[in-house]
């Protein structure tokens, strides 16, 4: 038969590993969740980007009678705040030229808030 002192040093034991495994537990849901939330924003920002991109360079080749692919090399390192931007200037710009002049201005002034990260 197990001493009082051995019962204490059992039940410590026990106490331990549950409150052990319950603060894994949280801890794992807890990094879980916010890697699924960070993943799933990164995600969906991602999938909007295209969805703009996809649009503009569409717009483009039918405004300006071009190939849709014409700016693709150019707007692939640009993050959806450029891109909104760009559209923005699609709509109002008369012609290609003045649309690359505000392509080259915001790539080159503005090269490191635009790009994508």
């Amino acid at each position: 038969m197990p001493t009082i002192a051995e019962q204490w040093l059992e039940q410590g034991r026990a106490e331990g590993l549950e409150q052990g495994l319950e603060q894994g537990r949280e801890q794992g849901l807890e990094q879980g969740l916010e890697q699924g939330l960070e993943q799933g924003l990164e995600q969906g920002l991602e999938q909007g980007r295209a969805a703009a991109l996809k649009v503009l360079r569409r717009f483009l080749a039918q405004r300006f009678g071009m190939a849709v692919d014409h700016f693709d090399a150019t707007f692939q390192s640009l993050n959806l705040a450029a891109i909104d931007q760009l559209s923005e200037t699609a709509f109002e710009v008369e012609t290609l030229a003045e649309f690359e002049k505000v392509l080259a201005a915001l790539r080159s002034g503005a090269a490191g808030s635009m790009e994508k990260p």
